[in-house]
């Protein structure tokens, strides 16, 4: 009997096994479909502008899988720095046949109004500069969107705006059906777009505004984060690429020039770095295609070096090298 027991025992955990996924959620940021980043100046109809700071909340995160079940991914937080492609990483899932995903913007009312203090450092509601808690009444920002414009003409961006959103009748919920991508090593990635210029749909910069509130500009922004910043991206070449595809090639190593051919499918590489290994930065190269060579001057180098290739969050690949 018990040996029976422990084989059903078993049975269950490996079916529970087989059926768990790891997941991952990728925000890809634009702004009216080009890229987005902190230095271009945009347009807004009556003035020009720059966005210096745009950060929000994502909460109470759920997956939609297996004709229509949904499985909540409890006290899991995250503080989207949206001027990059945000990575989030959801946790090994007992899900199957991902179908979509919901989310929330904001912290969710049980946690609104707790002390940031109590959290460490390197948790998302713990205290961060810039701020993004607003006391203990009103809680956490939900948003803030912080910028300079030019007032309507030249080229002076002098006029200061800033939008945050606070309070729990603020709190939106998205959702979206997204099927997953799989790498190769069995991840399921979803990829949603978010063109961020809609943050402003309905509301000019040209004068400020100044809201620190639950209404007027803060709620206007949260409304249209809710309904108009994100829509489903459909990864085409990406589908089947994984981190294992990518590669470079050394040659000219007993030569005063060393060439690298990079092999990055699907550019998830964006940047090659060569340090010594004191950590000294010696050369470093943005990837922009899937194909790349690197040449550099190796003739007053000597010893052993370091070759990475990184994301904009980790190291991908890394290679010694020893240069006589």
């Amino acid at each position: 009997m018990k040996y029976l027991f422990s084989l059903f025992l078993g049975i269950i955990l490996q079916a529970s096994f087989a059926q768990s996924s790891e997941v991952e959620l990728q925000i890809h940021p634009n702004w009216a479909g080009n890229a987005f980043n902190f230095s271009t100046v945009y347009s807004g109809g009556d003035c020009e502008y720059k966005i210096t700071r745009l950060q929000y909340y994502v909460s109470e995160i759920k997956i939609k899988y297996d004709g229509g079940k949904s499985y909540l991914i409890k006290d899991l937080y995250f503080l989207v720095s949206a001027e990059k492609d945000t990575v989030l990483s959801l946790g090994i899932l007992p899900v199957s046949n991902i179908e979509g995903i919901e989310f929330s913007i904001g912290v969710d009312q049980a946690a609104n109004h707790l002390d940031p203090s109590t959290y460490p450092s390197s948790h998302p509601l713990a205290l961060k500069n810039p701020s993004m808690h607003w006391g203990w009444t009103s809680g956490y920002r939900f948003i803030a969107l912080e910028g300079n414009s030019n007032g309507g003409t030249g080229t002076t961006f002098n006029k200061n705006f800033q939008i945050h959103t606070v309070e729990d009748l603020n709190y939106r919920t998205v959702s979206f059906p997204v099927k997953a991508q799989l790498t190769q090593s069995g991840k399921s990635i979803l990829h949603l777009n978010a063109d961020y210029s809609n943050l402003l749909f309905k509301l000019s910069v040209k004068n400020g505004p100044i809201s620190h509130a639950s209404t007027g500009a803060s709620a206007t922004i949260i409304n249209n984060m809710a309904s108009n910043v994100f829509t489903v991206a459909t990864p085409t070449a990406v589908n089947k690429i994984d981190e294992s595809e990518l590669r470079f090639f050394i040659s000219g190593l007993r030569s005063n020039t060393i060439s690298i051919d990079v092999h990055n499918p699907n550019v998830i590489a964006k940047e090659f770095n060569i340090m010594d290994l004191n950590g000294r930065l010696i050369l470093s190269r943005k990837l922009n295609q899937e194909k790349e060579n690197i040449s550099f001057s190796s003739a007053s180098i000597h010893g052993s070096l370091l070759l990475e290739m990184r994301s904009e969050q980790k190291t991908l690949l890394a290679k010694k090298i020893f240069i006589r």
